[in-house]
């Protein structure tokens, strides 16, 4: 039976292979986004680096999430699917650069280039257009969690490679590198319906190629427009925020390490326990979204964010472990509520670019965030649980003006969005 738009639902059958195919996807995307910071403390002794040198570095990796963009706007220009195959193999053959690294330099370069695919989740965008609307949280929540093991994954091979069998950090990689091999499934993997719908729209309509630039060009002002500029405002600074309270996942077993004398075995617990709090925060996540919209649960999370990172910095024994838990569970759902969000409040034409542009932002976000750690942590006495509580505070600005200004999006219907 056809739906409101027109175009006929996926089977069952083939959104459950499609869940399964994402999932593993996600899974790559996770394990690649968070393994460099468990291999931090190696890195910095191999390569005889300071903090503040690292932190440098680091600013500078995160530049390749700047071409997040790219990838998001040709999603909206070329398709969903063959994105999602380049990034999909671009995070296997990046992390097999970083494996084969010797110095900083080649080292910072490999890294540069993951950051540009693991960052990209065009698999966000494919699940949210896929999804019947009335599951559509639940659906990209089930995702999450399967793609958790990524999350966990990290730690226990940690344990099991470099703690206990006495491998590289190297062996880090090993796992990512098969992402290249998987990709190559995504022959499997359908254009999405609402991407369909909007290229048969761009063929029916056979415009010359001056049309066609100016549609384009069209395209790129429309979120800037009067009618859009104050929710393309809201998006992409908090795009910027959630981007500068990243320095907490990449720099936090560092702190526990130097600055709260953990162990490498104590730290890696904090962290497994971390991806265990994920885990139970987007099954929360995946049924609030749905039941009580998206304003009200991206404001849950603001308010536990910051909470979390307090205990996390200012406590001791148990409540680090239960702060840093909350803290995983605040940021991650913070960020994908912001995702669903961003993408449902536009049309399918702009869907990619404005993915893209909150994209951008987080990355300019994790890059200021990176940058202005180092010079806090070179320049002054300041340390980094100071630094951490500093940037979690930046996000409660946003619960006032996220109720005021953003629109309810629970159940709206993306597929006739052209």
């Amino acid at each position: 039976m056809n739906n409101a738009s027109g175009l006929v639902p996926r089977s069952t059958r083939y959104l459950v292979f499609l869940v399964l195919f994402l999932i593993v996807n996600e899974i790559y995307d996770t394990y690649t986004t968070q393994y460099p910071s468990i291999i931090v403390d190696l890195v910095i002794d191999e390569f005889s680096l300071q903090q503040g040198q690292y932190s440098f570095l680091l600013g500078i990796i995160t530049l390749g999430t700047y071409f997040v963009f790219l990838s998001q706007y040709l999603a909206d220009r070329i398709g969903r699917r063959i994105m999602l195959l380049v990034t999909l193999f671009g995070m296997g053959f990046a992390s097999f650069w970083i494996g084969i690294s010797t110095t900083p330099i080649e080292y910072t370069i490999a890294s540069f280039f993951l950051a540009i695919f693991f960052s990209s989740d065009i698999w966000t965008m494919v699940m949210i257009e896929e999804s019947p609307n009335m599951h559509r949280g639940k659906l990209v929540n089930i995702v999450l969690v399967g793609g958790c093991a990524g999350a966990l994954l990290v730690p226990m091979l940690f344990d099991a490679l470099v703690v206990s069998a006495g491998f590289s950090w190297r062996s880090m990689t090993w796992l990512a590198m098969l992402a290249m091999g998987f990709a190559l499934l995504t022959v499997f993997v359908k254009e999405t319906r609402a991407y369909e719908a909007l290229k048969e729209k761009r063929m029916g309509g056979m415009p010359s190629a001056r049309h066609s630039i100016g549609r384009v060009l069209s395209d790129w002002k429309e979120p800037f427009s009067l009618k859009n500029r104050a929710r393309t405002a809201i998006i992409v600074l908090l795009g910027f925020t959630i981007g500068m309270n990243y320095y907490f996942i990449l720099m936090g077993k560092e702190f526990l390490v130097r600055d709260r004398l953990f162990s490498q075995d104590g730290a890696s617990d904090v962290i497994l326990v971390m991806g265990i709090a994920a885990i139970a925060g987007y099954l929360v996540n995946g049924f609030l979204i749905d039941k009580i919209g998206r304003r009200k649960t991206i404001t849950l999370f603001l308010i536990c964010f910051p909470a979390s990172v307090f205990l996390t910095v200012l406590g001791d024994g148990f409540f680090i472990y239960a702060g840093a838990a909350v803290v995983s569970m605040s940021f991650w759902n913070v960020g994908i509520c912001s995702r669903i969000y961003c993408q449902e409040l536009y049309p399918t034409r702009l869907r990619g670019q404005m993915a893209g542009w909150r994209s951008l932002f987080y990355a300019i976000g994790t890059t200021a965030g990176s940058l202005l750690g180092g010079i806090m942590l070179v320049a002054t006495s300041i340390d980094l649980g100071v630094i951490f509580v500093m940037y979690s505070l930046s996000l409660v600005i946003f619960i006032p003006i996220i109720l005021r200004f953003l629109p309810e999006t629970k159940g709206v219907e993306l597929a006739s969005m052209a």
